[in-house]
């Protein structure tokens, strides 16, 4: 999925993790920090934002 609402997200994720993924529904790929957040569950979203957006530019530039 490359964006997440409030209602996607997990209720046990902390409020800091929550603005790190929202923040990352509309940064580019390279620029998402996976390892800024806290919790496990945010870790996974901000790598599925990133990786589906990486695929996404592969796509575009002919790479698949």
């Amino acid at each position: 999925m490359t964006r997440y609402t409030l209602s996607d997200i997990p209720a046990q994720v902390p409020e800091g993790d929550v603005q790190l993924i929202l923040q990352a529904n509309d940064l580019p790929w390279e620029k998402i920090d996976e390892d800024a957040a806290q919790s496990i569950e945010a870790r996974a979203i901000l790598h599925d934002i990133a990786i589906t957006k990486y695929r996404r530019d592969e796509y575009r530039a002919g790479m698949y």
